[in-house]
Formats: C-alpha cells, sequence, structure tokens
C-alpha cells in the first residue's frame, strides 16, 4: 500500500491524494538494491485539478555504512529524485 500526499506548503490541505495498491519485486544489484513496482489497483483519489495518473515507484537503493539507512533514487517515466530509506524505532522480536 502506498500513499502519495502533495501539498503546496506543509499547513495546506492535500490537493492531490492518491492510496495505490502496489506489487513489488527486489533485485539485489551490486552492493545495493533495485525495486521494480507495479500499480494493481487505485484505492482513492482526490485532487484539486481533476483526473491525474499514479506511476509505480520504483527505486535503486544503497545501505549506507551505518547500515541505519538506505539512499538512491526513486523513479518512474516522468521524473528521477531522491530517495531515502529509514527507521525510527527499533524492532521488537
Amino acid at each position: 500500500m502506498s500513499e502519495q500526499i502533495c501539498r503546496q506548503s506543509e499547513d495546506a490541505e492535500p490537493y492531490t491524494y492518491y492510496k495505490v495498491r502496489q506489487s513489488c519485486s527486489a533485485q539485489r544489484v551490486s552492493d545495493g538494491v533495485a525495486i521494480h513496482s507495479e500499480v494493481e489497483e487505485i484505492i482513492e483519489f482526490h485532487s484539486a485539478f481533476g483526473a491525474g495518473s499514479y506511476l509505480a515507484d520504483n527505486f535503486v537503493l544503497r545501505v549506507t555504512k551505518s547500515g541505519l539507512e538506505m539512499l538512491g533514487t526513486q523513479y518512474d517515466e516522468v521524473r528521477e529524485v531522491k530517495a531515502r530509506f529509514w527507521r525510527d524505532l527499533e524492532l521488537t522480536s
């Protein structure tokens, strides 16, 4: 499940909102991982701009030396932006 909330500013009401179900696969690439996703279903969509489209979330990431986060890029057919994956809380086993 993925949610995307786009705002013009931190305190503004969301002007575009997606809730999407995606399937994904991961493949080890050198010292990182490539994650390829496909949109299975758009569950919810609201926008002040009318109709829209959601592009699948694809990533190329590398684990940092500390092992606490993964850094890389998120890309689709339209753009490529920086990506950061991290965990705020320790897992409990």
